[in-house]
């Protein structure tokens, strides 16, 4: 009875101090506000303000954003209204209060707006983990709120966090709906969560179609698909309502009076393998500015092989179909933005991904985690939006310089309470065990992530000037040599990791010649092939 009663305990202590951290997190993000406001939340700003007055149109605030669409002799914003309509009756009380300047006020929306919906994901992801894997949902919640795009974007009026957050929350649903049995209820609600999602981000329509497959992926698919439909008509009405008002017809897109949108369907191509790569690997590819993503990926794997396949081909479907239509845009990464801003809405299903690498590689994981942590913590106080032209390297010259692009006292106050969430989560987490092929993977993972990070962006540079795709083919080459490297160490060869030294030389310069870049990765899958064979050897005279 006491061992049950002191079990009890354990866990309702880490429970509020799982919620304590998310709570500091939201603080710290909360005192962040950015000293300038680009074409994106302008065109969010001038929007809101347009609604407010009664109209969508927003003539006299044109002049403010680049981003916008025109229609019969006048402007309106390019953005799906979602957030507008959230954030409305801030926007109205602030107006009332006369809070009119546009920094403070941009600033207040923003906490509506986009702060709490990552909030809401955060904890939506600690509650989902917790059930899957006990005992890691902090750890997990905090890596999303601090070591992802999450983070600046959740201090920058865009709607990327609000959508993600409501596609989220439809899945959460629709995996509590399968785990108490048919409730219709749930599925209906899912459904209107996601159609506001599209209501608020256009392309979240591609994950409002995969969870009605996953809704449907059932005996009785019927009744359940009526009310996922029936709710998602529900979420699409204010979308439908407004184009309707702007447009006189609610099938017209803001998106289809945009000149730079004109080039194939709203802006998509044909799929590109270049695009696919620069989206990872680029200046400002995903794997490059958060790593940690990286080892979400690895989860997938670990997952699939452990049987849990309801845990991996859902997220695994989610990531593969966000970077195949990004793949398609003829704007990949969306703008001067600190990562590819329309892969966001994969990031919150890494969540239990997240956590069986945590598991299995506590040490490496946390090491990524702590790189890309870094790097937005970094990129959030020193200004995320930075211009096309610019290098990621500005957030550090920037720090060098103690340029922030937030008042000081509010940096202070971030570190703080990240500090305190920080905390909060090591204590709610259970201690991990270290292994050698831990330290193993966490050597291999650091430095691959490092070489890619130097080699990526150089060689894609040399491809652009030359036109030829050989940088392409090396960093494809190195990328299989990697894997192949880290899934031979996962499996319990640490003598795998020697054959990583090649690749990892390429952190030594920013390697632009391909040739030798496609030598080393070579020369490493040898080394790999070599080093396995004498393993296997060795253990058949044992």
């Amino acid at each position: 009875m006491r061992t049950r009663t002191s079990e009890s305990g354990v866990r309702s202590s880490r429970l509020s101090l799982g919620v304590v951290s998310i709570v500091c997190c939201a603080i710290a993000v909360g005192a962040v506000q950015q000293h300038s406001i680009g074409w994106n939340e302008a065109s969010h700003y001038a929007q809101v303000r347009a609604i407010d007055h009664g109209t969508p149109i927003i003539d006299r605030y044109q002049r403010t954003t680049g981003d916008k669409a025109y229609f019969e002799h006048h402007y309106y914003s390019d953005k799906a209204p979602g957030l507008a309509f959230l954030t409305l009756p801030a926007y109205h009380v602030l107006r009332a209060a006369g809070i009119t300047r546009p920094i403070p006020t941009v600033h207040m929306l923003v906490l509506f707006g986009c702060l709490l919906p990552a909030v809401a994901m955060m904890l939506a992801a600690y509650w989902l983990v917790q059930r899957r894997d006990p005992g890691l949902g902090t750890v997990v919640a905090l890596t999303l709120g601090l070591a992802t795009l999450i983070l600046p974007f959740a201090t920058l009026y865009f709607s990327h966090v609000l959508s993600a957050s409501l596609g989220f929350l439809a899945f959460c649903l629709l995996w509590l709906e399968r785990e108490r049995g048919t409730n219709l209820a749930l599925v209906a609600g899912a459904g209107a969560l996601v159609g506001y999602g599209v209501s608020t981000e256009y392309p979240l329509a591609l994950l409002a179609v995969l969870l009605g497959v996953y809704a449907l992926w059932r005996e009785a698919p019927l009744k359940a698909g009526l009310a996922y439909g029936t709710g998602l008509f529900v979420g699409l009405l204010p979308l439908l309502l407004y184009d309707w008002w702007a447009f006189g017809s609610p099938f017209h897109l803001s998106y289809s009076y945009v000149a730079a949108n004109s080039s194939g369907v709203l802006g998509l191509g044909a799929p590109s393998l270049r695009r696919a790569v620069e989206l990872l690997v680029a200046d400002r590819g995903l794997l490059v500015v958060t790593p940690v993503v990286a080892a979400g990926f690895a989860g997938l794997v670990i997952l699939y092989r452990e049987g849990r396949r309801r845990d991996a081909l859902m997220p695994a479907a989610v990531v593969a179909g966000y970077i195949a239509y990004n793949a398609c845009y003829y704007l990949p990464f969306g703008g001067g933005v600190p990562g590819p801003r329309f892969l966001i809405t994969m990031l919150p299903f890494l969540a239990v991904p997240l956590a069986a690498a945590y598991r299995k590689a506590p040490i490496a994981t946390l090491s990524l985690a702590l790189v890309s942590a870094m790097i937005m913590v970094l990129a959030t106080l020193t200004g995320p939006v930075l211009a096309t032209s610019q290098s990621t390297h500005t957030w550090w010259l920037r720090l060098r310089l103690g340029h922030f692009r937030t008042p000081v006292v509010t940096v202070w106050l971030f570190g703080l309470f990240a500090m305190l969430a920080i905390a909060a989560a090591a204590r709610a987490t259970p201690r991990p065990r270290v292994s050698r092929i831990d330290l193993g993977l966490a050597v291999l993972g650091l430095g691959g992530w490092y070489a890619i990070s130097r080699v990526g962006p150089a060689l894609l540079h040399s491809d652009l000037s030359s036109g030829h795709i050989s940088g392409l083919i090396a960093l494809l080459a190195i990328g299989i040599a990697l894997a192949a490297i880290i899934t031979r160490t996962a499996m319990g060869n640490l003598l795998a990791v020697l054959a990583g030294i090649p690749v990892v030389a390429l952190a030594v310069r920013s390697f632009d010649h391909a040739p030798l870049t496609l030598v080393l990765a070579a020369v490493s899958v040898g080394l790999l092939v070599v080093l396995s064979l004498t393993n296997a050897r060795r253990r058949m005279l044992l």
